[in-house]
């Protein structure tokens, strides 16, 4: 759909309120009928699982680079968040470790904690 598009969607029993309704407004078993318009949308990062090695390590590497400014301000616990998307990512491949130390993450938590 592009931005202003109308749309009809048409919700069979199965996939609106199936046999229970919500009454008084829906009847059981009913087919919903909306009119949709697409008003804004935005683009959403690729998911680690869409990417390949080399996207995985510029994703890495920017990540790395933005946790770098934000402890260079002091804000340290978006640094800390930045840096634990790079060392704590499910399947992580090991090519992506060099992006962060796991050793500096973890002192960064000490040096926030005692912050606080």
């Amino acid at each position: 759909m592009k931005k202003g598009e109308l749309c009809n969607l048409i919700c069979k029993p199965n996939y609106a309120y199936g046999a229970a309704g919500s009454p008084p407004k829906i009847p059981p078993n009913s087919t919903l009928k909306f009119e949709v318009e697409l008003l804004d949308y935005e683009f959403l990062e690729k998911q680690e699982y869409e990417m390949d090695t080399p996207e995985k390590l510029e994703t890495g590497l920017k990540y790395k680079e933005e946790a770098n400014t934000k402890f260079k301000e002091g804000k340290l616990s978006e640094a800390i968040q930045l840096y634990e998307k790079v060392v704590n990512k499910d399947g992580l491949e090991e090519s992506l470790l060099r992006f962060a130390n796991p050793k500096l993450v973890i002192r960064l938590h000490q040096i926030y904690r005692r912050s606080r």
